[in-house]
């Protein structure tokens, strides 16, 4: 590496909040290393004791027993070394992905890094750096939002079949790309002088790049000195060489960079070079890709800025804005239920969603700050098997005396409902007196959650109605609840679960409204949400008989379920008071929220943590007014 300046603040802040996070994996890594020292240590001392004894005294069987284990010394001293640096290896390998996944998720704006994530070859592809090639080699991928624009990078690995039919490596180094917010004729910058591209060429000295493109004048305004003297400086500062590609609403980057994430050197003092290479590329790109679109606008970037803080993919970053549009619907939500008992808010609740898997310590704090949690369960064999409620429900206490609530969600996969009564209604049963002893036992309230999928018709003419009846009597004089969840049955005028419990109308049996489900029904029948809610939910049933919300967003507008796009984290506090805002006009504020979270690690919880904050804030702050 080149010389550099001092690392910048901002990345000795995160690096600070990465190694608090990795303080005991540190701590074990370092144990490992000075362990094998110690070993290695005994075992010479043994070997230069021998070769002591073997020289000085002359007794011919001393000689033999000193040699022979000196000769048995140096064997374990060969095979345990091997060994340990293969385990040492191993936990590096593990501490580098952990190193990374902290580092990404402390990154301005939010990263992701994906344990041995790989990046879209067909990203690649779409760069147009190599024409032809035929291996495809990608590790380390981390990406997220920088300044309302995408930024991926990636380690990459390209090899071409030569005449001998052996792949060569033609590069090898980081790929990195960014979204541009104008429309971009392609210019490319490249380290190879070509004879047989038909563009306009010139060669920019300074970067020892040449510039292509169907017009280098125009090309020259977009690619302009101060872009190019960025390249220079970061060619400078690793010492190394890096190419660029762009066109249309794309930027590519690969750099020529070695060691970019070179196993060995997490756990050491070159680590936060590393992690600077990350850190520089990223805002690297950023500012490149905004140099793009100020000189594509014709604008400089104090007016670009400007223009994007009216722009609602970057509505987060201007405050006032923020604080206006909360003032405004906090204003209306006295206004509208100023002399009424709507807005009662004394039952609102935030529930941690978990399952049993290790959590984070911060997470741990908000479960034992919590009255209460959902737990998910999950049946690895997909089949309609007893569910074991009590341990777990043993396990929860142990972890968190403290909590007076739990809600029980069965596996996700043939256990709806109808499924368990038609299967075995003796499972159900059994269930339904389970969490009647347990919360006895326990003293805590314990809610039994159903998917439903069939609509109220069906339910009828099959029985289930019926059979759910004659089961919920076991609930009776308790506090415990029976919860049906929406997925994606819509009846003809409500939503299902709130026509059962008004159909059936027991104390015990209430809704549990998932507000994705009502986001992913309204795009699977192409209508727009707040229509889709002003014709499917009754505001008089949503009252009376949802005890309990799931609480996420949708990020995508096609239907489908994806782990990266359902039950998401609100991007901000704004898109997060679009949804309560109507939840209000449908009484749904003063209920039990689940902030039921698709994470990426769900060891960590950031997501759900994230949520969890702004959710409470708002609601202070709606309670204050």
């Amino acid at each position: 590496m080149g010389k550099r300046k001092v690392y910048p603040k901002e990345f000795l802040d995160i690096c600070d909040w990465v190694n608090e996070k990795v303080a005991k994996e540190r701590a074990i890594l370092r144990l490992e290393k000075t362990e094998k020292r110690q070993v290695q240590m005994l075992l010479i001392v043994i070997m230069v004791l021998m070769i002591f004894i073997n020289i000085t005294f002359v007794n011919a069987t001393l000689k033999r027993v000193s040699l022979i284990i000196l000769i048995i010394s140096l064997i374990v001293l060969f095979i345990y070394t091997f060994l340990e640096n293969l385990k040492i290896l191993k936990k590096k390998v593990e501490f580098k992905e952990i190193i990374l996944e902290e580092f990404a998720i402390h990154l301005k704006d939010g990263f992701t890094y994906e344990q041995n994530g790989e990046i879209s070859e067909s990203k690649y592809r779409k760069s147009g750096f190599d024409k032809a090639y035929n291996d495809f080699y990608s590790n380390s991928f981390m990406d997220g939002e920088k300044n309302g624009r995408h930024i991926g990078l990636a380690n990459i690995i390209i090899k071409k079949r030569q005449k001998n039919n052996k792949l060569k490596e033609t590069f090898k180094g980081a790929f990195a790309y960014a979204t541009l917010q104008s429309l971009v004729p392609e210019v490319d910058l490249m380290k190879v002088n070509s004879t047989n591209n038909t563009r306009e060429k010139l060669y920019i000295e300074k970067s020892g790049l040449y510039m292509y493109s169907e017009s280098i004048e125009n090309a020259k305004k977009i690619i302009d000195d101060s872009i190019i003297s960025e390249i220079v400086n970061l060619e400078k500062e690793f010492n190394i060489s890096l190419e660029c590609m762009v066109n249309k609403d794309m930027l590519f980057c690969r750099f020529f960079i070695d060691n970019m994430n070179n196993t060995l050197l997490y756990g050491t003092k070159k680590e936060k070079e590393v992690l600077y290479k990350y850190y520089r590329i990223i805002n690297f790109m950023e500012l490149i890709a905004r140099k793009i679109d100020c000189n594509v606008l014709e604008k400089n970037e104090e007016e670009f800025i400007s223009i994007n803080s009216d722009n609602n993919s970057v509505i987060e970053n201007n405050e006032n804005l923020n604080k206006n549009i909360e003032e405004n619907i906090y204003t209306n939500m006295n206004r509208d239920y100023k002399d009424s008992n709507k807005l009662d808010l004394n039952n609102f609740k935030i529930f941690p969603k978990i399952d049993l898997i290790n959590s984070s310590n911060e997470f741990d704090e908000i479960i034992n700050e919590s009255e209460g949690i959902e737990i998910q369960l999950f049946d690895e064999k997909g089949k309609t098997e007893k569910v074991d409620i009590k341990s777990k429900i043993k396990k929860i206490k142990e972890l968190y005396p403290n909590i007076k609530e739990v809600t029980i969600h069965p596996p996700i996969m043939n256990y709806d409902i109808e499924h368990v009564l038609f299967k075995d209604e003796r499972i159900f049963e059994k269930q339904l007196y389970d969490i009647v002893k347990l919360s006895k036992k326990y003293k805590i309230s314990i809610n039994l959650l159903y998917h439903t999928t069939w609509n109220i018709d069906t339910l009828i003419s099959t029985g289930a109605i019926n059979k759910i009846k004659k089961y919920i009597k076991i609930l009776e004089g308790t506090n415990n609840k029976l919860l049906i969840e929406n997925v994606y049955i819509i009846a003809e005028n409500t939503c299902t679960p709130l026509s059962l419990c008004k159909l059936i109308n027991h104390p015990n049996l209430k809704a549990c409204m998932d507000i994705t489900h009502l986001k992913v029904k309204a795009n699977i029948i192409r209508m727009d949400f707040l229509t889709f809610i002003q014709k499917y939910l009754d505001k008089e049933l949503c009252e009376k008989y949802v005890y309990q919300i799931h609480f996420a967003t949708a990020l995508n507008n096609d239907g489908f379920i994806d782990k990266r796009t359902h039950g998401r984290v609100h991007e901000n506090e704004n898109t997060m008071i679009y949804d309560l805002k109507w939840m209000m006009e449908y009484n749904l504020l003063n209920k039990v929220f689940v902030t039921e979270i698709s994470e990426d690690d769900y060891s960590k919880r950031y997501d759900q943590i994230r949520e969890i904050s702004m959710l409470k804030n708002i609601m202070d702050r709606i309670k204050q007014n």
